[in-house]
């Protein structure tokens, strides 16, 4: 299932991270990565970074079409912006009540 519109923030990651994010109309915004324990953390993505904010870009390494590593020291975050996106805002989705579930996901 591929969310057109869905917003996360502080979602817990393995490894010791948090992660924000916002997609919207089928495109995702964002990603906001905080590093709680200074490891590298590879992330599969559906852009290409226009922009790096919180780190160094050169802390960003494309290791194939998609997927990225991207290295943090120990409380870092670091954020990817799509195209064209100049700030991150996370705000309530409305649902599409054509599609909510018995758990009120669509």
């Amino acid at each position: 299932m591929e969310w057109e519109n869905v917003v996360f923030e502080k979602f817990l990651a393995p490894g010791g991270f948090e992660i924000s994010a916002s997609r919207k109309d089928g495109k995702t915004e964002f990603v906001t990565i905080q590093s709680h324990a200074g490891e590298p953390y590879v992330i599969k993505i559906d852009f290409t970074p226009e922009r790096v904010e919180g780190i160094e870009q050169s802390a960003v390494k494309r290791l194939k079409e998609g997927v990225y590593s991207v290295s943090m020291n120990e409380s870092e975050s670091v954020t990817l912006f799509a195209r064209g996106v100049k700030e991150t805002r996370i705000e309530a989705v409305d649902p599409d009540k054509s599609k909510l579930n018995s758990f009120g996901l669509n």
